[in-house]
């Protein structure tokens, strides 16, 4: 009984000194915020005077860029900003806990909390202050904006040209120069040959920057374009900038360097002053390079020189024209030959026909399908192509019938369908691949939706791969993304509207900030598909048009767009894809869920904070697009759309918990999710059930911790940022120790950034389709392939990292090697420390 006694009275003095301790501490809180709100204003002068002097010193070089430890040093200052601002938010109600003149709480866990959080910020501002002076805040720049373009290797008749070209270029007399000439004779193929030459005698100090202008493109979009090339483009920052704001800092960064700027197909006058590009001299020997179709705009852009980019002469269209159709057609039989030289005099000499034509007639290999297709080119003169010569402006009739046959001869209605939907969207707009294919899917008479979605993607790829070889549509960017040719897009347009007739059939508005509200038609009831994309656009109401066959309606980028009236939809029966991307709806009506026959719905960079109203009544919705959907609170209830396969939420406000995960779990259509979260819990609980874990294909990881990351099938793109420790678990065959066997076999782009506790990335050798991969901010990081650990875990291989054509390595002040031995990147193209 003693000893129990003795036991309970050590227990409660053991207590009692707990509780005396912390009550001790909170005592002391009032004084200590003062103390923190000292210390913060003045680290906040300290971090202001070291910007001004980087700011100066960057400024005054074009050889300097701010060191990684100022870098590093700004970045965590900002983290402290961050951590006050929401102790400060406390502030009032912690201290109102107080009672009895403030010495004692009503919640004494809270308040000694509370007051350990102060404590704890109050030494890492003194630490900061300690560490912020610094002799040196600048060093010589690593950021590269060199990048090599790819070329077709089929270039013929330029090399005289692109001789006189450079020599012009590499004497001070010429600070601007033009090229010009009609469509599809090449100027784009030479433009990018200047490229690589500018690339090949880079020096460090110096910058290349390519824009693709095209058509009816804004000076905003140039500034955009630009300032994602020189690394100044942050997107909710940027986007918040004015036009002047954006000049003001584009020439600040680029007034003391020398720059090599490449403007592409350039319609009219651009206004280098409003863009903020400063104007080459012969002091800065600085040079712009533009193409464009116009020998006016030359004159109007003030150039020092201007060469004429002409077609080619009949032994050079020979020349490339053999080349595109090959030897293994011309050399079957001697007549071959001989027809193949009458096919290529129809093409006229423009390399953009040779190509296309060379492209379709490298399948052909009988003399009797020369015989056809020559017939028929001749043939379809004298009906739909002579009057369609006048119903597209400025395209030439030998030309378009050139098209027309290739066009002709893409094999199956699918392929035809989709290469008409290409020409819904401007002339030259880069097309990404994958959303292109989410459109074809959800229209059904393109691909249907009845197939598995891999099984359509599949297809869809299959197409874009054709009409790639036969040069209607071509790859950029790497190859995520495809383009028109302007020549072919008129052609597409003028196919997709039947023959020139039913010319309300489509209406397609973009980049019109001068239409602000709907267009007039003289028949609504005819139009299939309409497109006001980045127009002046504010609201749409005063009543819905009778859009019965409507079954595509683009509304994207119309950035003042805020409402849109519950009527508008109503008479739209057979809308099937919607896209309300990038404006500022904050709510859709309600009559939306009337619209049940709708497959794809966009909502991603709106305004909305709830899901819409009814949306489970839409019965046939297959893809959903909630992405950086910044006030988006909740997906609750998303379980309930029955039919659902994608769904997007990524860069959303909505993070998702362990009930999302749970909901997501139900949906058992659910194939492709993008997805963000900051628990461990739901992390786990996704990763442990396989279907969905296979369903994620983009997954941002926010301030986890302890995380541990399973490897996955589906996973495109992986994200991970300020989380403290991270395992990754590889889980292999017993039978094969191979690389081959990989879990990661899809992953491509890798993203980490401010975490601490890495050391090594050795986990990276199992994604050995990496493209991407940027690292930034973690200042533990030693190396990314850890010998010994590679070895441990009997990795076996080719090269790593064999794949990659971006690498970021930014603010890794210990990183000391990313292999044990060197790597040759093969398919590096840019590359930033």
């Amino acid at each position: 009984m003693g000893d129990c006694i003795s036991a309970s009275i050590c227990v409660v003095n053991i207590f009692s000194k707990w509780l005396f301790a912390r009550w001790s501490s909170i005592q002391n809180l009032p004084e200590n915020l003062a103390s923190l709100e000292k210390a913060m204003e003045e680290l906040k002068a300290k971090r202001d005077d070291v910007r001004q002097k980087v700011e100066i010193e960057e400024q005054g070089s074009d050889r300097l860029q701010r060191t990684n430890e100022v870098k590093l040093w700004l970045k965590r200052v900002r983290k402290v900003e961050k951590e006050f601002k929401d102790l400060s938010s406390k502030k009032s109600v912690e201290l109102g806990r107080f009672i009895l003149c403030g010495l004692c709480s009503k919640n004494l866990i809270s308040s000694y909390q509370y007051e350990e959080s102060v404590c704890k910020m109050l030494k890492e501002v003194a630490h900061l202050m300690s560490k912020g002076s610094f002799k040196v805040v600048v060093g010589p720049t690593t950021t590269s904006t060199w990048v090599e373009r790819p070329l077709d290797p089929n270039i013929v008749g330029q090399e005289k040209l692109l001789a006189a070209v450079w020599q012009k270029l590499n004497t001070d007399e010429v600070g601007i120069m033009g090229l010009y000439g009609m469509g599809g004779v090449g100027k784009t193929v030479l433009l990018e040959q200047i490229n690589n030459k500018f690339s090949s005698s880079k020096s460090s100090n110096e910058l290349l920057v390519w824009v693709s202008v095209s058509m009816n493109i804004t000076v905003d979009k140039i500034q955009d374009e630009i300032s994602k090339i020189l690394g100044l483009y942050e997107e909710e920052k940027w986007k918040q900038k004015t036009v002047s704001e954006k000049a003001i800092i584009i020439y600040n960064f680029m007034k003391n360097k020398k720059f090599f700027l490449l403007l592409d197909d350039i319609w009219e006058k651009v206004d280098l002053k409003k863009i903020g590009v400063p104007h080459p001299t012969r002091e800065n020997r600085c040079k712009l390079v533009f193409t464009t179709r116009s020998r006016i705009v030359c004159g109007s852009m003030g150039v020092d020189h201007q060469f004429e980019v002409k077609l080619l002469l009949e032994d050079e269209a020979w020349d490339l024209f053999q080349k595109k159709v090959g030897e293994a057609t011309l050399g079957r039989h001697v007549d071959i030959r001989r027809l193949a030289k009458e096919v290529a005099k129809t093409c006229h000499g423009l390399p953009l026909a040779l190509n296309v034509i060379g492209e379709t007639m490298a399948s052909k290999t009988t003399v009797r399908e020369w015989k056809q297709a020559i017939g028929d080119m001749s043939s379809s003169s004298s009906s739909s192509s002579s009057s369609s010569a006048i119903e597209i402006a400025g395209m030439d009739e030998n030309i378009l019938k050139v098209l027309k046959y290739s066009y002709d001869g893409l094999s199956g209605k699918y392929v035809k369908a989709c290469f008409r939907y290409c020409a819904l969207f401007p002339a030259a707009s880069a097309l990404k691949k994958v959303d292109l294919i989410d459109y074809w899917i959800c229209e059904a008479n393109n691909l249907g939706v009845n197939q598995s979605r891999q099984s359509a993607i599949g297809q869809g790829y299959r197409i874009i791969n054709e009409l790639v070889r036969s040069c209607l549509l071509r790859n950029v960017d790497s190859g995520q993304y495809v383009k028109m040719h302007t020549w072919v897009h008129k052609m597409a347009s003028w196919i997709a509207t039947a023959s020139g007739s039913n010319k309300e059939k489509r209406v397609v508005h973009a980049n019109d900030a001068e239409l602000h509200q709907l267009p007039k038609v003289n028949d609504w009831t005819r139009v299939c598909r309409m497109l006001l994309m980045n127009t002046g656009l504010a609201k749409l109401s005063g009543g819905s048009p009778n859009c019965s066959r409507l079954t595509t309606l683009f509304l994207q980028n119309n950035r003042n767009l805020v409402h849109i009236a519950g009527d508008f939809f109503k008479n739209m029966p057979k809308l099937v894809v919607l896209n309300l991307s990038s404006t500022k709806l904050e709510k859709v009506p309600k009559q939306l869920s009337d619209l049940i026959t709708l497959r794809l719905l966009d909502l991603s960079s709106t305004m909305i904070e709830n899901l819409p109203d009814g949306l489970e009544k839409l019965e046939k919705l297959i893809h959903l697009n909630l992405e950086r959907t910044s006030r988006l609170k909740s997906v609750v209830g998303i379980s309930r759309v029955p039919l659902l396969r994608v769904l997007r939420l990524r860069s959303s406000k909505c993070l998702a918990d362990l009930n999302t995960v749970n909901e997501l779990k139900s949906m058992e259509h659910l194939e492709v999710v993008t997805i963000d979260t900051s628990s461990t819990t739901a992390l786990e609980e996704l990763l442990r059930h396989h279907k969905l874990a296979n369903s994620v294909q983009r997954l941002t990881i926010v301030e986890a911790n302890n995380l541990v990351l399973s490897a996955t099938d589906g996973l495109i793109d992986l994200t991970i940022r300020n989380c403290s420790t991270l395992e990754v678990e590889i889980q292999r065959s017993s039978s094969s120790r191979s690389l081959r066997n990989s879990s990661f076999d899809n992953l491509s782009t890798v993203c980490i950034s401010g975490c601490d506790g890495l050391k090594e990335l050795t986990w990276l050798l199992f994604a050995p389709n990496l493209t991407v991969l940027e690292l930034r901010g973690s200042n533990k990081l030693e190396e990314i392939i850890n010998k010994e650990k590679a070895a441990a875990q009997q990795m076996q291989g080719d090269a790593p990292l064999q794949k990659l054509e971006k690498l970021d390595l930014s603010d890794l002040p210990m990183l000391k090697r990313i292999h044990w031995s060197a790597l040759p990147f093969p398919c590096l193209r840019s590359i930033k420390c």
